[in-house]
C-alpha cells in the first residue's frame, strides 16, 4: 500500500524527502515501479486514506468520514526553536578502558584539564632469587588513538603515587566521575615530555623512580606482607595518578593488561653476561580507573553556564556541547502548538529536527560523528531515549557538505515526540536534550547557532495532512 501513497506525493506534492519516509518499508525501485500505472485523482485520494491509516502511527488520526473532504499535504517550519546550554552535574568516566591525560586551551570552551587514576596488582610471579640486583622501573602506555588538542606541540605529564584508597563515593553505585580527584602525593615519580604521535597507536616508555623501584623490589625479594596478595599490595600500593604539566592537547591511552604496565628490571648478580629478567605490575580492579576532568571558563561566552539552562541568546546566539566536561544542549519548541489553530483538522505525518554546527575557523575536526537525542522534562530530566517506530536509535549523524562546510547539519526524526506535544493527552514531556554519542570518554564539541544567526538554520519542520 505505501507504494501508492509514493505515486500520490510524488505526483501532486513533489516533496522528495516526505515520499522516502513513506516508502520507507519498500525498496526504491519497486516504488518506482508502481508510478507506471495510471489512476484517476479519486482512486488516489482513497489510497491516500488507506494508507495514512496503515503506515502512520500517532495520537492524531484522520478518520474514514473524511473521504469526501479536501486533504492538502504541507510543509510548515516557521516555528520558534529555543535552544538552551546546561552543565550536567557529573558524568561517569570509570571502567571506559581509557586513560584521558593533557591539557587544551579552547577559545569557546576555555581550559579543560585531564588527569586519570589507575590501580596496579601484584607481579603474578611469587619470589625472586636471593641474588637478584635491581636494575630499574618503567611505565608503558600504548596510545588509544584518540586525541583532543594540538598534536604539533610538545606535552609534559607526571606520574604520583596516589594517597587514598580509590572508592565510590556512593556505596551502592560502582561509578566514579569527571569531578571525583583522590589525593596523591606531589612529588613524581617519573615524568616525561615527547610529540604525541596518537593514530600510531605506539608505545611510550616512562623511567620511573630508582627509590620507588628499589622499595619494590625490597619487599617483593623480602616476601613482604604488601605483596602477599592483591588486596594487600593495592591497600600498600594506592594507585598512580597521571598528572598533566604542560602543551595544548589530551590523549589517550589504552587501560589494559596487554596495553599499559609497569615492569620491574632485575639481573641475577655473579652471571658472566647480565641477563635482564622483569616481573610485571598490571591494571588492578579496571573499573576504579578513571578520567578526572577539569575546567576553566574564564572569559568565554560560558564563563557562568551552570545546572540550570542558559538561552542562546545570552551566550552569543549559540548552544554549546562537549563531551567529557558534561556540556550539553536543550531544545524546546514554545510555538508548536500554535499549529492548532491554523489547522483545525491535520494529522502531523513526519516531524524533522535539524541543526546547524558551527566550525571553527571553518573546522570540524572535533565535532561528534554522531548525537544522541533524550525525551526531557521541566526539570531536566534524562527520560529515555529516542527512537523511530522500530525501536532504533535515533542517532543524529552528523552531514558534511564537502562543498559548502556551512550547509552541514544533524538532524532527528521527532514524529512521536511533536504528536505527544499536539496530543490531548496531558504529558511530562516538554523538551529534548543533544548529548554527544562518546560524552564520557571524548572531549568532541560543537557549538549550534540559533534562528537568530542568519549564515544557519536551526529548525523543526513539519510534514502535514490537514482537511477542511
Amino acid at each position: 500500500m505505501c507504494q501508492y501513497v509514493y505515486y500520490f506525493f510524488s505526483r501532486y506534492y513533489k516533496e522528495a524527502s516526505l515520499v522516502n519516509y513513506f516508502c520507507s518499508f519498500e525498496s526504491t525501485t519497486k516504488c518506482k515501479t508502481m508510478l507506471i500505472k495510471r489512476l484517476d485523482f479519486v482512486s488516489i485520494i482513497l489510497l491516500l486514506l488507506v494508507g495514512m491509516s496503515s503506515c502512520i502511527n500517532g495520537d492524531r488520526t484522520i478518520g474514514s468520514q473524511l473521504i469526501d473532504d479536501d486533504v492538502s499535504v504541507n510543509t510548515v517550519d516557521s516555528f520558534t526553536v529555543t535552544l538552551s546550554s546546561y552543565l550536567l552535574d557529573s558524568v561517569v568516566t570509570n571502567n571506559k578502558s581509557v586513560a584521558l591525560v593533557g591539557e587544551y586551551i579552547n577559545p569557546l570552551f576555555g581550559k579543560t584539564i585531564a588527569s586519570s587514576y589507575i590501580q596496579f596488582g601484584r607481579p603474578y610471579i611469587t619470589q625472586l632469587a636471593e641474588n637478584a640486583v635491581f636494575d630499574s622501573l618503567k611505565m608503558t602506555m600504548y596510545y588509544s588513538g584518540y586525541y583532543y588538542g594540538d598534536t604539533l606541540t610538545p606535552i609534559s605529564f607526571s606520574l604520583h603515587q596516589v594517597n587514598q584508597s580509590i572508592t565510590y563515593p556512593e556505596n551502592t553505585i560502582s561509578y566514579l566521575y569527571n569531578t571525583t580527584s583522590f589525593s596523591y602525593n606531589t612529588e613524581s615519580i617519573g615524568d616525561t615530555t615527547m610529540l604525541i604521535k596518537p593514530k600510531t597507536k605506539d608505545k611510550v616508555v616512562i623511567k620511573m623512580s630508582n627509590v620507588l623501584g628499589n622499595e619494590f623490589f625490597n619487599k617483593f625479594l623480602n616476601y613482604s606482607a604488601e605483596f602477599t596478595s592483591q588486596s594487600d599490595f593495592v591497600d600498600y600500593f594506592k594507585g598512580i595518578a597521571i598528572v598533566p604539566e604542560t602543551g595544548n592537547a589530551i590523549v589517550g591511552f589504552v587501560v589494559s593488561d596487554t596495553s599499559m604496565h609497569m615492569d620491574m628490571y632485575y639481573h641475577i648478580g655473579g652471571d658472566v653476561v647480565n641477563i635482564a629478567q622483569h616481573v610485571t605490575f598490571y591494571p588492578y580492579d579496571t573499573q576504579k580507573q578513571f578520567n578526572s576532568i577539569h575546567s576553566d571558563r574564564t572569559s568565554t561566552l560560558i564563563e557562568n553556564i551552570s545546572e540550570s539552562p542558559t538561552l542562546s541568546s545570552a551566550t552569543g546566539n549559540y548552544a554549546y556541547l562537549q563531551g567529557g566536561t558534561g556540556i550539553v544542549t536543550r531544545v524546546d519548541f514554545p510555538t508548536l502548538t500554535n499549529i492548532l489553530a491554523t489547522y483545525k483538522h491535520m494529522q502531523v505525518l513526519r516531524a524533522v529536527l535539524i541543526v546547524q554546527p558551527v566550525g571553527e575557523g571553518g573546522s570540524t575536526q572535533f565535532f561528534p560523528q554522531h548525537l544522541n537525542l533524550y525525551y526531557s522534562n521541566k526539570h531536566n530530566d534524562f527520560l529515555t531515549i529516542v527512537k523511530d517506530s522500530q525501536g532504533n536509535t535515533e542517532t543524529g549523524d552528523l552531514y558534511t557538505d564537502q562543498i559548502i562546510p556551512d550547509n552541514s547539519y544533524y538532524a532527528w526524526d521527532i514524529t512521536t515526540f511533536v504528536n505527544t506535544l499536539l496530543g490531548t493527552n496531558t504529558s511530562q514531556l516538554n523538551g529534548l536534550i543533544i548529548v554527544p554519542e562518546n560524552v564520557t570518554s571524548t572531549f568532541d564539541h560543537v557549538t549550534f547557532a540559533d534562528q537568530f544567526r542568519s549564515r544557519y538554520k536551526t529548525q523543526l519542520k513539519l510534514y502535514i495532512a490537514s482537511y477542511e
